[in-house]
């Protein structure tokens, strides 16, 4: 499954998460299978009061458990505030059709 991953974090918790970040790169290395594959790096809304939470947006390809492991691997730096399934408008016809 695609899943578009909503998330927030403090400015003052960068160092670390950038560090994270690198670190799950070289375990999804050892081990692709562990954690989701990144579609699309995390793309950041960087305006307002940096005492305020920022947020941001990535693109996964998933199943389950791979999204629990890489919540849990960020916590409690990042807190993820939503995710959403996509589904192709193929995809979605298709089952659309199914119960017709």
């Amino acid at each position: 499954m695609k899943y578009i991953v909503y998330w927030e974090w403090n400015e003052r918790d960068t160092v670390g998460l950038i560090k994270k970040s690198r670190e799950i790169d070289e375990l999804r290395k050892e081990n692709p299978e562990r954690f989701p594959t990144t579609l699309s790096g995390g793309s950041l809304v960087i305006v307002g009061d940096p005492e305020q939470p920022r947020s941001g947006i990535s693109l996964y390809e998933a199943n389950k458990e791979q999204m629990e492991k890489w919540q849990e691997f960020y916590r409690p730096e990042l807190k993820v505030t939503k995710i959403v399934e996509l589904v192709t408008a193929h995809e979605y016809i298709k089952e659309l059709e199914s119960k017709m």
